[in-house]
């Protein structure tokens, strides 16, 4: 169902450190950009899509015709933050026992 809303965009990728990017390291400024990513994790979506999806979805109660959607990319996005671990990654990485370089980018 999401078909109409999808865009595709080429991107290079660059590994390795020297190639930092914002959403490496642990600061507030990384924290918002992967927020940034993956705010979008629940929306409404018509009943004309909802009908459309594998799993059973609930109607939205205040917007009648509306459903409860989502897109699991956004749900791995947040997976892949690692906003659950900060305080024992800011804590080893003040010690000098981890590089912040080296999370998920």
């Amino acid at each position: 169902p999401a078909q109409s809303v999808l865009e595709y965009e080429v991107k290079s990728f660059t590994p390795g450190r020297e190639h930092k990017t914002i959403y490496q390291g642990l600061s507030d400024e990384a924290d918002r950009a992967w927020g940034e990513l993956y705010n979008h994790t629940i929306m409404k979506i018509p009943k004309s899509e909802a009908v459309l999806l594998p799993n059973k979805t609930y109607p939205i109660l205040d917007e009648p015709g509306y459903y409860l959607g989502g897109l699991d990319v956004f749900h791995q996005l947040h997976c892949l933050h690692p906003s659950a671990f900060l305080p024992e990654l800011r804590e080893a990485e003040r010690l000098g026992a981890v590089s912040a370089g080296a999370q998920v980018d």
